[in-house]
């Protein structure tokens, strides 16, 4: 009788400690995305206040404004395309711990990432056709870095986003798609390409944090890619 009540204390007290670890481990990872989420907005609008707060200003033109804002939805559509990648690969562990719902919000976030993309750089063409008197659109880049080297990591972002398009439909209807798995390798593409772009040209990327957050994307990153390699081999 003794050995049995000490039996069932141990698994309760094992129960216990699991429910413990996975509302740690909760927390934990909640907490990561809160705070990686709230730095781009920070640094975008409290450290870097002194040109962002001219979003507000009524006197500057409208293209100003947008040139301004389109940096914004820059910043936080490579946030939610890192997002994407870190959880991709631990998609099975996530659902245990957060229950099939994990996969929705994994879905609904990658369609997030492609919106942001989207108007980054369709506001950033608005606001080149209004300064520049409705020339053709298409001149955007090499018309603002000109000769510069810094035209190649501005070319890019169009890059990453093609191919980003092309992995968060092949996700959408990966039903009809047998090789979608295949094609959403892709993403790993799409987060190099778009981290270098980022970090080359970006405006707010040497302030701080978001100069240490970008650490932190490329450093979970590769930890990303070396446990998918890991589950793959």
């Amino acid at each position: 009788m003794l050995n049995f009540n000490n039996e069932q204390q141990n698994c309760h007290s094992i129960r216990y400690n699991n429910l413990m670890i996975k509302l740690f481990l909760k927390i934990l990872i909640g907490a990561t995305f809160l705070i990686v989420f709230l730095i781009p907005g920070y640094t975008y609008f409290i450290v870097n206040k002194g040109d962002t707060s001219l979003i507000f200003n009524s006197s500057i033109d409208a293209s100003s404004r947008l040139y301004i804002l389109f940096r914004l939805f820059g910043l936080y559509g490579f946030a939610l395309i890192w997002g994407q990648l870190v959880l991709g690969p631990f998609m099975n562990p996530l659902r245990r711990l957060f229950g099939p719902g994990v996969f929705r919000a994994h879905r609904a976030e990658g369609v997030f990432a492609l919106i942001f993309a989207t108007l980054h750089p369709l506001i950033f063409y608005t606001a080149y056709t209004l300064s520049a008197n409705h020339r053709q659109i298409w001149f955007g880049l090499s018309d603002y870095f000109g000769t510069s080297n810094l035209l190649l990591f501005g070319y890019l972002g169009p890059v990453a986003w093609t191919l980003l398009v092309c992995t968060v439909l092949t996700a959408i209807f990966n039903k009809y798609i047998k090789a979608w798995r295949t094609i959403h390798l892709l993403n790993y593409l799409v987060f190099i390409f778009a981290f270098f772009h980022s970090y080359k040209i970006g405006t707010e990327v040497f302030l701080q944090p978001l100069n240490t957050l970008y650490l932190f994307y490329g450093l979970t990153f590769i930890a990303a890619v070396l446990y998918r390699a890991s589950a793959l081999s």
